[in-house]
């Protein structure tokens, strides 16, 4: 690999899990520029607004530069022993009158591409804690369930050929997202590249990005998904699909026939608004080209039904011999830890969970985050570390968490700007930003490529800023454990770098050992999948899920001003990163609500006009868009925004997976009351009140 030209260095983006390449020119402790890397092997010169914004996130006014600790209900510039110090003594306090039990850390979506901060879980082992929290239990925990229900390896995660010929994305709109454990730069060009074969069929109650460059748009019902792959699975196992490949690799073809047996044609038209011929069309399609690639986002991890949903989602490519296959559904093998040459035992990975939920498990080593405020009223959680997340506008019920999480006796957070948690803390931390630390890319296996990144820091630490890795290690050493070096400089950067491997099927050393740079080739390896299944075959009808199908009741009859609520992803901004703007100048990704122009007009409320949410924890007022690509009977709150708060409208314990922990996010019912005579405000027009029910 060839150098590029100074004034710029080659390194990566870690504000999402796409690692797009980057070229970055730094000067005088800021970034000057920063472009995309045409030499790139995956993203080739693509750059989304959120890496161009990359540079200015880091110059930020709003940086964190010095440790703070509370005081007088406001916030003291202190030293950094004086701020480990006091959250030692805290901890320490805690584990002598409650055990370790009351210690907790809550890992953001910022954490997860901070390849030093995987270190704070061996600080949570180092202490005897099981605290360990995530905002993986409040986006995909259904994925990790089913695939560890149908092949025994929670993290084997399927993602669609891009030489697929026929492929279909349900509540997905990669556009916007980039993917949902599958990541693409450039994502346009590849939906257009499968639109151009055999069709791309895009499931979506909404016209999104996405479905404009699709072949084919189905509008279901929101929260109907399992039905229409239901229809799907019960067409094929009749005509279409691969029974050699059943009788070789899978299990339970029988039972999972009875489970979808009552979805006929017309009983799915009828539940999902569908028309019979366009469901027709659909299995024509897939029984014609046989092997097809199907794939979800949010709109089902996110919903009610989402086992259901994923596990005959996996069941659709499994019967038609999809899975594992050229043309279909690929498994990333992963350059850090090869899962061909460690393989896996098919353990259940499902543990008690929280005292004060006890109906709710312990998923991989992760406790539900949906329970941290049980966790805490119960004076269970005493002491809380958040490392790169923002758990107030993540977890459902806003309020109840913010008032839970001012009870803490200890809450550290570690950020890069303020946030809605760091307001609530006892204790702000300032972290390097993503130019600051070196970092191995931690999201490979769902890289389209067999790909590992590495970058050294482009800066060393400016201010008293300070990576995670050091961070956690400083408070592990005062606590009586050995964690990580306790000098910061790039020589201890790069080798906490190299801890974060574990199997790698390459030298870590010589990668670690360069200016930054990629190791991995285009070349994907097929068939590898079922060597290491349980008994060499997926179970296409885990018992639990059956049990789950059979218990869905009908949808029931929408009263009068029903309203579906549904998730949003937004281009400038993941989750609550970058929430701030510095992405968006021109608002093109604003907080409000969404809905159709005949919903508004219904309603007399104009774009502009604000309206008050009130739902089950609390309320949110919020300003109106009129979207035409809604439809009709819905409306969208995006998720990721400090005062436009989705959480405020969700329950914590009202629409809680049993299995999973996950909460209800996305297709659940809302009603508008009828706002009656049009209220006029100053500011900001009239006033209308949203009620969730």
């Amino acid at each position: 690999m060839t150098k590029p030209e100074s004034p710029f260095s080659r390194t990566f983006c870690r504000l999402c899990p796409v690692g797009c390449g980057l070229l970055v020119q730094a000067e005088e402790g800021r970034i000057v520029d920063v472009r995309g890397d045409k030499a790139h092997p995956m993203s080739k010169g693509y750059v989304c607004p959120k890496g161009l914004a990359a540079g200015d996130a880091h110059n930020s006014h709003r940086r964190l530069n010095h440790p703070l600790m509370r005081r007088d209900g406001g916030f003291e510039a202190v030293s950094w022993p004086r701020a480990l110090h006091s959250i030692s003594e805290g901890l320490r306090a805690i584990i002598e009158t409650s055990g370790p039990a009351g210690i907790g850390v809550y890992f953001g979506t910022a954490a997860f591409f901070d390849s030093g901060a995987q270190v704070a879980r061996s600080l949570i082992g180092a202490l005897g804690s099981r605290n360990w929290y995530t905002a993986t239990s409040v986006d995909a925990p259904g994925w990790l369930l089913v695939a560890e229900r149908m092949s025994g390896n929670p993290w084997l995660l399927p993602q669609p050929d891009p030489d697929a010929e026929l492929v279909i994305l349900i509540g997905i709109n990669p556009i916007v997202s980039h993917g949902h454990n599958f990541y693409s730069a450039a994502p346009k060009s590849l939906l257009r590249n499968w639109a151009s074969r055999k069709g791309l069929w895009v499931v979506d109650p909404r016209n999104t990005e996405t479905s404009s460059v699709a072949s084919h748009h189905l509008r279901p019902f929101p929260g109907t998904d399992y039905m229409l792959l239901g229809y799907l699975v019960r067409e094929l196992l009749k005509q279409g699909a691969n029974e050699a490949f059943i009788k070789s690799f899978a299990r339970n073809r029988d039972r999972l026939a009875a489970a979808v047996d009552r979805f006929t044609g017309d009983e799915v038209a009828r539940g999902t608004g569908l028309a019979t011929e366009q469901l027709e069309k659909l299995v024509a399609a897939i029984r014609s080209a046989g092997r097809i690639a199907v794939h979800a986002g949010t709109g089902i991890s996110m919903s009610e039904n989402a086992n259901v949903a994923t596990w005959l989602l996996w069941a659709v490519n499994i019967i038609t011999g999809s899975m594992d296959a050229p043309g279909g559904m690929w498994f990333n093998r992963g350059m850090m830890r090869d899962w061909d040459a460690v393989g896996w035992s098919g353990e259940n990975t499902t543990e008690a969970g929280p005292r004060s939920r006890p109906e709710l498990p312990a998923r991989t080593g992760e406790m539900p985050s949906v329970a941290l405020s049980d966790e805490i009223e119960a004076g269970n959680l005493r002491a809380l570390i958040v490392i790169g997340g923002n758990p107030v506008i993540s977890l459902p019920e806003t309020g109840r968490l913010k008032r839970a999480l001012s009870k803490l006796e200890v809450l550290a957070t570690l950020d890069v700007v303020p946030t809605g948690t760091t307001e609530l803390a006892t204790h702000v931390l300032p972290c390097a930003g993503q130019f600051e630390r070196s970092d191995l890319s931690l999201s490979e296996i769902i890289y389209p490529m067999e790909l590992c990144q590495f970058t050294p820091w482009m800066l060393p630490p400016q201010a008293e800023r300070r990576p995670v890795w050091w961070i956690v290690g400083e408070l592990g050493r005062r606590m009586g454990c050995v964690l990580a070096p306790k000098s910061y400089g790039r020589q201890e950067d790069l080798d906490m770098t190299r801890l974060v491997a574990s199997h790698p099927r390459f030298d870590i050393a010589k990668l670690v050992s360069g200016d930054g740079g990629w190791h991995g080739s285009m070349k994907k390896s097929w068939g590898w999948v079922s060597r290491h299944l349980p008994g060499g075959r997926w179970d296409l009808a885990p018992l639990e899920f059956v049990d789950q199908l059979a218990s869905i009741l009908p949808a029931r009859e929408s009263e009068a001003g029903s309203f579906s609520l549904l998730a949003r992803r937004q281009r400038h901004k993941v989750n609550s990163t970058l929430n701030d703007k510095v992405a968006d100048p021109h608002d093109r990704s604003p907080a409000g609500v969404f809905m159709h122009p005949d919903d508004a007009r219904e309603l007399g409320l104009r774009t502009g006009d604000k309206v008050q949410i009130e739902g089950r924890s609390g309320s949110v007022r919020v300003r109106v868009h009129i979207d035409e690509g809604m439809m009709p009977g819905c409306i969208s709150v995006p998720h990721g925004f400090e005062d436009a708060n989705v959480g405020h409208l969700t329950s914590a314990t009202a629409a809680v997976d049993r299995l999973s922990g996950m909460p209800t996010l996305t297709g659940f019912h809302v009603h508008i009351e009828s706002p009656g005579k049009r209220e006029k405000n100053t500011d900001h027009g009239s006033t209308r009140s949203l009620v969730v029910r």
